[in-house]
């Protein structure tokens, strides 16, 4: 761009031009607004010290190339939706094309043509794992491409979001990770967490022993070694739980391939939200609680978060305050649906009193039953601690 020369007019009395044309890849606002981004753009590229050669991964025609930063192996991920840019202006899926690349000669080969969602590469770089929009499965897929197994859980186990009600493609409900040397894959159903033996025949391994439908507990992994690339098979696992119905959060310990029951930690009306850290040099953990009517506090324990301290006190003014109260409210919809919603009180609340009531209603907000509302300006939805605290009744009901 050619800089205006200086003059003494004011930035709003000058006419700007934007030129769009229809075979333009991004729309002119889209382009705008990555201008920036653009101009900085860099390309991967790898040196090889000992052979002193370089070579450039990634280029204009596969702009992105993904490498681990300890990568266990000797290739990386190529990406490039540059093909597709005008097509995402009219279709929501994101259509990219991808490649093996060899870091250690820089060469590439595409695996995969217009693929309609993201596609990972293994830990120790041996498969591709692919998500299928169309047959709703994973499919992980060899350096050529081929299809090697197809992920697939017994009938009535779908691995979509089966609550999905906008006009695109349900996400998968994700993976936990890889055993070492890429030996199994671990995935999620709603509920609970399944293994899947890469190569050769063996069913499906439900880790938590199907303990988390049977109960309504979602069971997620949660990495405690932020170094760790694989999840071992032989030793316990620390997962979040958190039960669907109450809202009710916490922690259990499961041991993968033994066909039992995972072991309660910790379930406690509350919410652990953020990343569980564990130190390096100890069996001592560090992790978040809070509630409607707790700031979230920073808590160090073992792990079986057995001694759990209380390390702070973020908020100690809300004493001062008329907060607030949640509870959790459920109802049979005109369609029969069983639904749920969240009735926030003043803390003050008189029942035989009268109070004006809010109804913000958004798609699902009843999972935040136990989730901290600090006071704050917002531009368009109703903040439910400064409403209770000013004598409101604030109804949360999920759509």
């Amino acid at each position: 761009p050619v800089k205006e020369p200086t003059d003494t007019l004011l930035d709003e009395e000058k006419y700007k031009v934007d030129i769009w044309s229809w075979n333009d890849k991004q729309l002119q606002p889209m382009q705008k607004k990555r201008l920036d981004q653009e101009l900085k753009r860099t390309y991967q590229a790898v040196y090889h010290i000992d052979s002193n050669v370089m070579f450039q991964l990634a280029d204009t025609a596969v702009p992105t190339v993904t490498i681990e930063p300890d990568a266990l192996s000797d290739y990386a991920l190529g990406i490039s939706n540059t093909a597709y840019q005008k097509l995402s202006s009219w279709d929501s899926r994101n259509y990219a094309d991808y490649y093996l690349v060899n870091i250690k000669t820089g060469t590439r080969t595409k695996i995969l043509t217009r693929h309609p969602s993201p596609v990972i590469l293994s830990p120790a770089g041996r498969y591709f794992l692919a998500w299928s929009t169309e047959e709703r499965q994973y499919q992980v897929l060899s350096h050529t491409g081929a299809i090697i197994k197809r992920i697939l859980l017994p009938e009535n186990y779908p691995l979509h979001n089966e609550l999905h009600d906008t006009p695109n493609d349900p996400s998968p409900y994700g993976i936990a990770g890889w055993a070492e040397d890429d030996s199994h894959l671990l995935i999620y159903d709603r509920y609970d967490m399944w293994s899947f033996r890469i190569e050769g025949k063996e069913d499906p391994v439900n880790v938590t022993n199907g303990y988390g439908r049977s109960n309504n507990i979602r069971f997620r992994y949660v990495k405690l070694d932020p170094d760790a690339d694989f999840i071992s098979l032989k030793e316990p696992v620390c997962v979040s739980a958190f039960n669907i119905m109450s809202k009710e959060a916490g922690f259990f310990s499961v041991r993968p391939l033994k066909r039992e029951n995972p072991t309660r930690l910790i379930m406690e009306k509350a919410s652990f939200s953020g990343t569980v850290k564990k130190s390096k040099y100890s069996s001592r953990i560090i992790w978040l609680k809070e509630s409607y009517d707790l700031s979230p506090e920073l808590y160090v324990s073992d792990l079986n978060y057995s001694d759990g301290i209380k390390l702070s006190v973020s908020n100690p003014q809300q004493s001062t305050y008329n907060w607030i109260t949640a509870e959790l409210f459920r109802w049979t919809s005109f369609d029969k649906q069983e639904l749920q919603g969240i009735l926030y009180k003043p803390e003050n609340f008189d029942s035989a009193g009268q109070y004006p009531m809010i109804v913000y209603f958004y798609e699902r907000s009843s999972d935040g039953l136990y989730r901290y509302n600090p006071p704050a300006p917002s531009a368009s939805t109703i903040n439910r601690s400064f409403a209770a605290s000013n004598g409101y009744i604030i109804f949360v009901p999920d759509i």
